[in-house]
């Protein structure tokens, strides 16, 4: 009797949008398109994307024949390869919920584009020239290879090159359009982001005649290209490398350009580019410099090595340093119900970028540990997402992209409106997880 004259629940409130993409999205259409065209505006800064600027720059140069409007068409086709590609991903992966950029836990494929990187970088400084060969030329001249055909799929191989800085923000906007069914508006926000993305390469068209017009301008501009694809090649490779080798690699490529960046006397390329110059020269030295005497010192080559007693236990604040992660999702559910606590499950990967970022960032802040001895934290490391029990869990949790991070009531039930989908600062972070545990009334 008493159950039948308790009121009735309140109906369930809607779940709050999660991410900026559906909050501008609940505002309107005009503001998510301009959320979406930033988006891809600063995806084109991200090192995946700077590296293909001197190639595209390369293409259009080399077929513009001096016309400022022939290069920018040549340009607009380069974003039409760029636009394409990204649709057809997206579409692909909004239905075969694959989650977008693990082709790049492969060693194999990571090691090839960061040599093509780094052999390109050295092209740039000058070591050697490349060049297609003139029989090549030709065929793709007769099939429309060196004009616009050429310049389309250069934008299609940019775009999957680009994969791992965009394929956090593609994934919201991909979640998105799956949320709304709205296929009109996924293919109008797919262009809207390639044409932010485009930005840079429309500019470099309208450019490009000079920019390769030969001088001491464009040795400079060709030194500086090179360092970027150097740099492209550090980050595409830093995932499968240990911290010690990428600080090692770095500062490596610092102090050699530092060297190398430093103008001759008789280099007449003007006071601003060898001032410009000089000053890389000295930031780069010093920098480098930094990086490697802190390894040799934190590592005992130089000076005393930290004390540490031979085998000793680590202390109890060392062990209390992080979080303490779980690895077995069955185990932390198990225990999330029989403690009667709440579950944080964070999905991570060596090749996302933003997980890393929550994990040096966010992970690291004093109140979110603190925070996170009241619940159960579990980390699932789906960076094989072949293996049948990493889909498994990705298919159970619907997982869309990385970095994703839910909670769970001690019954394993969901709290979707408090799933993380990206980068969060740990005031934000920290938040969210209160809100879980008041809603478990933890």
């Amino acid at each position: 009797a008493e159950a039948a004259a308790a009121p009735a629940a309140p109906p369930a409130k809607p779940a709050p949008a999660d991410d900026a993409f559906s909050r501008a999205r609940a505002s309107g259409i005009l503001p998510l398109v301009l959320l979406v065209f930033l988006a891809g505006f600063g995806v084109s800064f991200t090192p995946c994307v700077l590296p293909m600027v001197p190639i595209t720059v390369g293409v259009i140069g080399a077929t513009g024949s001096g016309s400022r409007g022939r290069a920018v068409a040549l340009a607009a086709t380069y974003v039409a390869g760029l636009a394409l590609v990204y649709t057809l991903l997206g579409v692909i992966a909004g239905l075969t919920g694959m989650v977008f950029g693990s082709w790049l836990s492969n060693p194999w494929v990571v090691g090839a584009i960061a040599a093509l990187f780094f052999l390109m970088g050295l092209a740039m400084f000058g070591l050697f020239d490349v060049a297609v060969p003139s029989s090549i030329q030709t065929r793709l001249s007769r099939y429309g290879g060196a004009g616009f055909g050429g310049a389309f799929v250069v934008g299609m191989v940019g775009a999957l090159v680009a994969g791992p800085c965009s394929g956090p923000v593609l994934v919201s906007i991909i979640a998105l359009i799956g949320k709304q069914g709205e296929v009109g508006l996924g293919a109008l926000l797919m262009v809207v982001f390639s044409l932010g993305m485009g930005i840079i390469f429309l500019v470099a068209g309208a450019f490009s005649s000079t920019l390769v017009r030969p001088g001491p301008w464009m040795e400079t501009v060709k030194k500086a290209f090179g360092l970027v694809m150097w740099a492209g090649a550090l980050y595409f490779a830093a995932p499968q490398l240990s911290a010690t080798a990428t600080l090692l690699i770095a500062s490596a490529m610092l102090l050699s350009t530092a060297v190398y960046a430093w103008p001759t006397p008789d280099s007449g390329e003007g006071f601003w580019v060898e001032r410009t110059r000089r000053l890389y020269s000295i930031v780069a030295g010093l920098v480098g410099g930094t990086l490697l005497v802190g390894w040799l010192l934190s590592s005992g080559f130089v000076g005393a090595a930290p004390p540490t007693a031979a085998g000793a236990a680590p202390s109890v604040a060392e062990e209390e340093a992080g979080i303490g992660w779980l690895d077995d999702e069955a185990a932390a559910l198990a225990r999330a119900r029989a403690e009667g606590r709440v579950v944080m499950i964070d999905f991570t990967a060596d090749w996302c970028a933003a997980c890393k970022e929550l994990e040096h960032f966010t992970y690291t802040d004093p109140a979110v540990i603190a925070a996170s001895r009241s619940l159960v934290p579990v980390m699932i490391d789906v960076t094989r997402d072949d293996d049948p029990e990493v889909q498994r869990l990705l298919d159970a949790h619907q997982v869309a992209g990385l970095p994703t991070v839910k909670f769970l009531h001690p019954d394993g039930t969901p709290m979707a409106d408090l799933t993380v989908t990206g980068f969060l600062e740990a005031p934000e972070f920290l938040a969210r997880m209160k809100a879980a545990l008041d809603r478990a009334g933890g």
